[in-house]
């Protein structure tokens, strides 16, 4: 399976694909991811809702119904989640973590800086921004992080949306190997996106449940090693690190 590209999509078609996720999620008691994908689908509904016409009654009548119908199923499966203590009312502090990570420091593999993103089991897509996806050691690096994902997201995550730069230099090794890891991806139900943007210049990664983790060297914030085989070739918590700063934050503090 190759890795697919940006397509434009009915935003009524995105959110019919959410909702039924969601529907699925639900019937299968996977109460987390269900909630995650009701609200994925009922914010694509709105803004669908938006773009029709007022003149347009039946049809702005018929996504209403539907808002409310919707609406109704994710409210009470929050009520749920809150009684039995799988979620917990939103702070009025939200966590904000930030790591000045000296150069040379060791100790910051993809799990302490990702891992409480990951933990509640409620991400369904993530969305990685990194302008240097390109050469072999950055897709090693993008891979890992995939790893990660896969493992700690196991049934409820259903794409990784990986925007980057183009390699001028190779552009047919560069889509190879993507596809190879669309191809390992898909083998657990994951899609992976690719959106190729030369202007691209931010590094963050944004997931589904509201937390966002921006890190000034991206995800190749490790120094070369050494050796062929030294220690840190796959468990980057032993891998030196390069001068950086890494912010971990949820979306609500901007608000």
């Amino acid at each position: 399976m190759a890795v697919s590209g940006d397509v434009t999509e009915n935003l009524f078609d995105v959110s019919k694909r959410w909702l039924l996720k969601a529907v699925t999620f639900d019937s299968e008691d996977k109460l987390i991811a269900a909630f995650s994908c009701y609200k994925e689908g009922l914010d694509k509904l709105m803004e669908f809702l938006k773009t029709v016409p007022e003149s347009e009654v039946a049809k702005r009548t018929a996504i209403r119904t539907r808002l409310v119908e919707y609406l109704g199923r994710a409210e009470s499966l929050k009520k749920k989640l809150l009684a039995s203590g799988q979620i917990s009312p939103q702070s009025s502090e939200p966590k904000h973590t930030q790591y000045r990570i000296g150069e040379g420091e060791t100790g910051y593999g993809y799990d302490r800086i990702f891992g409480d993103c990951l933990k509640d089991a409620s991400v369904v897509w993530i969305r990685v921004e990194d302008p240097y996806i390109r050469k072999m050691y950055q897709l090693h690096f993008f891979l890992q992080f995939c790893e990660l994902c896969a493992s700690r997201c196991p049934g409820c995550l259903q794409e990784i949306h990986l925007v980057t730069g183009p390699d001028e230099a190779d552009a047919a090794k560069q889509r190879q190997s993507l596809d190879l890891i669309a191809e390992s991806l898909a083998e657990r139900g994951i899609q992976l996106r690719l959106s190729l943007r030369d202007s691209l210049h931010d590094r963050e990664v944004y997931f589904s449940n509201g937390w966002r983790v921006k890190i000034g060297r991206g995800l190749s914030l490790y120094r070369k090693l050494s050796r062929q085989l030294d220690l840190g070739t796959h468990d980057l918590s032993l891998r030196q690190c390069l001068e950086t700063t890494v912010d971990i934050f949820h979306e609500s503090i901007l608000r």
